[in-house]
């Protein structure tokens, strides 16, 4: 059963390299906002593209989508696949970190 974890702990993941955070979000989503340190790879192409993007088996892997509903599977995925450290963050509503946009990092306003 893969980890659950939540999005708000995105700013510590980032301070480590080895951490591989992925949006499970369709490209076009993720161009026009994204969390900065992010890595955009759709939930249909993560089998495919994940050996390319993590280092080894035991990498750490981090998952959010858009509501939460495609992380939890692919992180099922990647365990039946031998990815030892997966955690599912669940989905992007719950940032408060503002985004990076075509137009330069974009503040959320919520409180």
């Amino acid at each position: 059963m893969p980890t659950k974890g939540d999005i708000s702990i995105i700013n510590e993941l980032r301070s480590d390299p080895n951490n591989l955070i992925i949006d499970l979000r369709w490209a076009s989503l993720y161009n026009c906002a994204h969390i900065a340190g992010t890595v955009n790879v759709p939930a249909d192409e993560l089998l495919w593209r994940i050996g390319a993007l993590a280092h080894g088996l035991g990498a750490p892997i981090y998952l959010f989508c858009m509501a939460g509903m495609k992380s939890a599977p692919a992180c099922e995925e990647l365990e039946e696949a031998g990815y030892t450290t997966v955690c599912d963050l669940g989905s992007i509503s719950g940032w408060k970190g503002g985004y990076e946009t075509p137009f330069g990092f974009q503040p959320n306003n919520e409180d």
